[in-house]
């Protein structure tokens, strides 16, 4: 089974004037479609507008609507979305950026449509040339008719330290703790758990093809069954990766004269 897909974007770019009070505009609009091959079922199609202002001091809005017809489990939904995306430098080297997303979802396990609200506001700081650190937070309630289905609050740190060009130092903490509601399920499942994954990394420059990883990673689980947080993997890993460069053979038609 393959699928065939279809995509038709046409974009509009406008600067303005660099003392006015937008910099730049852009606008796109977009058109899908996706078949399955075989026997030429709809899968999903959508049309797309999308609206972009770029403001004094590195700032930036974004607006974007999407109207998607999807087929799920031998049924068809009709999905509306709105997302609105805001980014500014504050000041040197602290920069906000976030995104909230009004949408129609699909309740996948359950097949059935509900209303999400998503918000993710993300922080980062530059504190010098070697340290950068990044804080991420995820929103995201689903409701259906009956009421709430789930809440999910995912938080995600992240410092970074370079030492050089050559190498670097990464620390991740992710902290996900979700809600839900049972008696709206049509299977048994918790009404909470949480996880919490780190994972501390070094990465080092042995040429311009290869890199060195070496690391640590723990994770643990929490939900209806525990007493509290119980721990799941550590891990030490050692990795080497190497990218080969590959050269194209000259054509008979080349003209290497």
């Amino acid at each position: 089974m393959y699928f065939e897909s279809n995509n038709v974007n046409l974009n509009r770019f406008c600067a303005g004037k660099q003392d006015g009070f937008i910099n730049r505009f852009s606008m796109g609009v977009s058109y899908f479609d996706t078949h399955e091959h075989s026997i030429g079922d709809l899968l999903n199609k959508g049309a797309s507008l999308s609206i972009s202002i770029f403001l004094p001091g590195v700032s930036s809005v974004g607006l974007s609507l999407n109207q998607t017809e999807q087929v799920f489990g031998r049924q068809t939904y009709d999905l509306t979305q709105t997302a609105v995306s805001v980014s500014k430098r504050a000041i040197d080297g602290l920069n906000y950026f976030g995104n909230i997303l009004w949408a129609d979802q699909i309740d996948f396990a359950n097949n059935r449509l509900g209303d999400a609200l998503i918000v993710s506001p993300n922080l980062e700081y530059a504190i010098n040339q070697h340290m950068l650190v990044r804080l991420g937070h995820t929103y995201n309630n689903l409701d259906v008719p009956e009421g709430n289905l789930s809440r999910v609050n995912l938080t995600d740190l992240r410092f970074s330290y370079q030492f050089n060009p050559k190498s670097s130092l990464r620390l991740i903490l992710i902290h996900n703790y979700v809600t839900r509601s049972p008696e709206r399920y049509a299977f048994p499942i918790y009404r909470t758990s949480k996880s919490t994954d780190a994972q501390l990394l070094y990465a080092y420059e042995l040429n311009g093809q290869s890199q060195l990883f070496a690391g640590y990673s723990t994770s643990s689980i929490d939900n209806d069954q525990l007493a509290g947080l119980e721990k799941t993997a550590d891990t030490i890993f050692v990795k080497l990766s190497y990218a080969w460069r590959m050269q194209r053979a000259p054509l008979p038609c080349d003209d290497r004269r």
